[in-house]
C-alpha cells in the first residue's frame, strides 16, 4: 500500500514542479493552516476538536474494535499485545500522512477547478482514482500497481473483519447452543463462515 501511494505522490508532485510547489499552493490555497487554539467546540479542525475527537476515534479503533481486540487475544503475552499497537499505530500514520500528502499534490494538479466541479466524475470517492489515471496516464502498469496496492490494503482489512466476524459467530451464537461441540467440529464451522 505504501508503494502505491508513495508512486503517485512522486510521479504527481514532480509534474506539479516539485514538493516545495504543492507546498506554496497548498498554502496560497488555505489547504494548510497553523495551529488554532480556538476553544469553540463547534469550530472545524482546531487543536481542541482534534485532539478531543483523535481520543475517542483511537479508543473505538484500538479499545473496542473487534479486529484489534482480536489481535490482542490472540498474542501470548500482554507484552506480545502491547508490542503489537506499538507496530500498528506508526504505520496507520504513516498511511494516513501518505493520504493527506496525495491530497495535497491532488490540490496542486487542480486547484479550485476539481475534476468533480468540471464534471469528470461523480462523487468524491471517484477522485483519487481519476488522478492516478491522470497522473499515471503516459506510464503504462502503474495505475494497475496503485489498484492492487489499494486492493491488498482493503482485502487485509475485510479478511480480518471477516475472521473476527466468524469468531464472533461461533463464541457468543454458535457454542452456547451447542456446548458439547469438540474442538475438531468448532474450528471446521468457524473456517466454513
Amino acid at each position: 500500500m505504501f508503494a502505491g501511494q508513495l508512486a503517485v505522490i512522486v510521479v504527481g508532485a514532480s509534474q506539479a514542479g516539485g514538493l516545495a510547489e504543492v507546498w506554496r499552493k497548498a498554502v496560497n490555497g488555505s489547504r494548510i493552516a497553523g495551529l488554532d487554539l480556538n476553544p469553540d467546540p463547534l469550530q472545524r479542525h482546531t487543536f481542541w476538536t482534534l485532539g478531543v475527537g483523535g481520543v475517542f476515534l483511537m479508543l473505538a479503533l484500538y479499545g473496542v474494535n473487534q479486529a484489534q481486540v482480536q489481535r490482542y487475544l490472540s498474542s501470548r503475552t500482554e507484552k506480545e499485545a502491547v508490542m503489537s499497537c506499538y507496530v500498528v499505530f506508526p504505520c496507520q500514520q504513516i498511511v494516513l500522512c501518505l493520504g493527506c500528502l496525495m491530497g495535497l499534490v491532488m490540490f496542486a494538479r487542480y486547484g479550485e477547478d476539481s475534476p468533480l466541479d468540471k464534471g469528470y466524475v461523480k462523487t468524491n470517492d471517484q477522485m483519487v482514482l481519476y488522478f492516478v489515471m491522470d497522473v499515471f496516464r503516459n506510464l503504462p502498469g502503474l495505475p494497475g500497481l496503485f489498484v492492487a496496492c489499494l486492493f491488498s490494503g482493503a482485502l487485509s482489512t475485510i479478511s480480518s473483519a471477516f475472521n473476527s466476524l466468524a469468531t464472533v459467530t461461533m463464541e457468543d451464537l454458535i457454542k452456547p447452543h451447542f456446548p458439547n461441540m469438540t474442538e475438531t467440529k468448532a474450528i471446521f464451522l468457524s473456517k466454513g463462515l
